[in-house]
This record gives C-alpha cells, structure tokens and sequence, in this order.
C-alpha cells in the first residue's frame, strides 16, 4: 500500500499520516488493531520517504500497541533493532515490516 502511495503521490504529504499521539485514544482491543495496522503502512510510507524522525515517533505507537494487544513477542525488541539497523535500506525495511505482519496476522 505504501509504495502505490508512493507511485501516486511524486511528493512526501505528511498529512496523510495518522498522528502518532492519539494512540492512547484507542481503548477497544479492535480499534488498537485498526490503528496499529494504520500505523504500520503509515511507518513503511515514512520509510519509502526517507522521513527517520516521523518513522521514530510512528515506530513507538506501534510498540505501545503492541503491547496492549500482546504481541511484544512479534514486534519486540529484536524487531525494532532490525528495523532501526535496516531503516535506510527500504527493501530491507518492507520485508521486515511484511515479516511481522504476516506473524501477527497468524497470531
């Protein structure tokens, strides 16, 4: 999704990205999985764009939801090591991303 936004839109619109601070408003266990799904394509478009400090701050809502909807063991601290090490490397930051997607997804 993130790199069909990439191919359409030829600049970086950070207005499209959902703000990384409302992640406390999410209470049910479905909307924090709705958001952390929007904060996982958010964080890939941030990476395509080469956009490390808005990756950061997106890549720590993800980790506050993933420990509420207990899978720390997916994206747990190795995850986010891997992908700090990888962030200027998009290829390797997609399969990464898609990787914990596709774990979560079988969780």
């Amino acid at each position: 999704m993130s790199i069909l936004l990439n191919e359409t839109v030829k600049h970086y619109s950070p207005e499209f990205l959902h703000d990384p601070m409302k992640v406390e408003k999410y209470s049910t266990e479905y909307s924090q999985a709705l958001a952390l799904g929007i904060y996982t394509a958010d964080l890939a478009y941030t990476c395509i764009n080469n956009q490390n400090n808005s990756s950061l701050n997106i890549l720590a809502s993800i980790e506050a939801l993933t420990d509420k909807l207990r899978l720390n063991s997916i994206f747990d601290k190795s995850f986010l090591v891997r992908f700090e090490r990888n962030k200027n490397n998009l290829d390797s930051s997609l399969v990464i991303l898609t990787e914990a997607f596709r774990k979560s997804d079988n969780y």
